[in-house]
């Protein structure tokens, strides 16, 4: 599983991901105006790629000029959510299931006026049950406006467990039968994607890969129960959007996090190799402006600005020099980025329940300090640690209609922050220096080259 959060050129991640795709793309979006996204899916779509789209039925893209006709027509489908009036309550999903192992979410409708926007997405890889949770709602929407009911779901159901069980007594004559009975149950013609998901096990148990075909079972019969289990669909839609803003708000706490290790480690080295320097030469110019200041009294500002300048870098300056940090490989360095990210989204304080706030403030802390350490060792332990299940989600405790919404409301503008506190970050002038080297030894060679030079000279008008 890989989890990784994007604020900056959101398209041109969603086109690389897009572009890649091979069997399926589900997109639920409650705005789309973005053309280059739309001509990708089209594309994909005269390709033979399954193409689903659920759009707010609503006047932003209705007038957004996008061809759906050639969409349809190269063999995608797109489905109409809501009854059009701007007063009906508005399908505000933003998420897209790309071969059932890709996820993409976050707060960034895919329309040319977000490209400038201060936004994000999450793209998560290869982490099953999250994608089957979306996977499963966007049938849930698809359903509940465009309901099928040529289908005895009833039925179906005992018989793909049925299926299933003589699957694993491993009796083919068994097989053959219960799916000639399936087939049976199965409408000669719909649009519900599970009916063609059966439809391929069945499929797949003919040619013997039984394998392949309880996966799609499986799958079938969770996405039936997740449709039946709760008698509120606001709260298992609350649920599954709490738990999607916990992953965003993790990625970006993950970014943020990036960011000032890096800004931290330069800062260290700048210290270690620099700081004497920097320190001595500021001495010296603050004795030559007071030599000028004693001869000239006019340039007595100068001096107070060099005394100014020593001082507040003095300060700003340890007395003990902070410790190099571990020196990793390049391999260490990867490895130790992908178990932080990894154990941050199991002990991230905005995931779990009050109960356990503390506990997981305390561990996420741990985890921040051994990580800006570049303490493999230690990072590689509290993952191990969280993967026990020590801590558990919101959304998946939660069950108040009223908690949730307070819950949702909260992680939403803990995402809109980070994504402000990620932007400032990016624009400060600490950041952009560093984003600009290329290397770091050069840099600091050269710099203390000169810096020696500067010193040198110093010193000569001094004597």
């Amino acid at each position: 599983m890989t989890t990784q959060a994007y604020f900056e050129d959101i398209q041109t991640h969603i086109l690389r991901e897009l572009r890649q795709t091979k069997h399926s793309i589900r997109l639920a979006v409650a705005w789309f105006t973005d053309p280059s996204l739309f001509e990708v899916l089209c594309q994909k779509a005269a390709l033979g790629v399954s193409v689903e789209l659920l759009l707010a039925n609503h006047s932003i893209n209705h007038q957004s000029n996008l061809p759906y006709k050639k969409l349809q027509e190269a063999g995608g489908k797109v489905w109409w959510i809501g009854n059009g009036s701007d007063q009906a309550p508005l399908m505000h999903n933003k998420f897209c299931i790309i071969d059932q192992h890709v996820l993409i979410f976050g707060s960034y409708n895919w329309t040319r006026r977000a490209q400038t926007n201060h936004e994000s997405i999450t793209v998560i890889e290869d982490h099953l049950p999250l994608i089957q949770d979306f996977d499963a709602e966007f049938d849930k929407i698809k359903a509940q406006y465009f309901p099928v009911t040529d289908v005895d779901w009833g039925k179906l159901r005992i018989r793909l467990d049925t299926l299933l069980n003589v699957i694993r007594l491993e009796d083919e004559d068994d097989v053959e039968y219960q799916a000639a009975k399936i087939q049976k149950l199965l409408p000669s013609q719909t649009t519900d994607v599970r009916v063609e998901r059966i439809r391929s096990a069945l499929d797949l148990t003919q040619t013997g890969h039984y394998t392949q075909a309880v996966g799609l079972l499986n799958n079938v019969l969770r996405q039936l129960s997740q449709l039946t289990a709760y008698i509120d669909p606001e709260i298992s839609a609350l649920q599954l959007e709490i738990r999607g803003l916990e992953w965003q708000v993790a990625s970006l706490e993950d970014e943020k996090t990036e960011i000032e290790k890096l800004i931290y480690a330069f800062e260290v080295r700048h210290t270690l190799e620099l700081g004497a320097l920097i320190l001595q030469l500021l001495l010296l110019r603050k004795r030559l402006a007071d030599e000028a200041a004693r001869e000239n009294p006019n340039q007595q500002a100068e001096a107070d600005e060099a005394q100014r300048d020593y001082d507040d870098y003095r300060q700003s300056v340890p007395e003990v020099p902070p410790a190099a940090l571990r020196v990793l490989t390049p391999d260490e360095q990867q490895t130790l980025k992908s178990k932080f990210r990894q154990a941050s989204k199991l002990c991230h304080p905005d995931k779990v329940p009050d109960a356990q706030k503390v506990q997981a403030e305390r561990v996420f802390q741990d985890l921040k300090a051994a990580y800006a350490a570049n303490d493999l060792d230690r990072v590689e332990a509290l993952l191990r640690d969280l993967e026990k299940g020590v801590f558990a989600s919101r959304g998946e405790t939660l069950t108040r209609r009223d908690q949730l919404q307070s819950t949702h409301q909260a992680l939403r503008h803990r995402r809109d922050e980070l994504e402000a506190t990620l932007q400032a970050l990016k624009g400060s002038e600490a950041y952009q220096k560093i984003a600009q080297l290329t290397d770091w030894d050069a840099y600091f060679s050269n710099t203390k080259a000169q810096l020696e030079q500067q010193l040198n000279s110093l010193q000569y008008q001094l004597s």
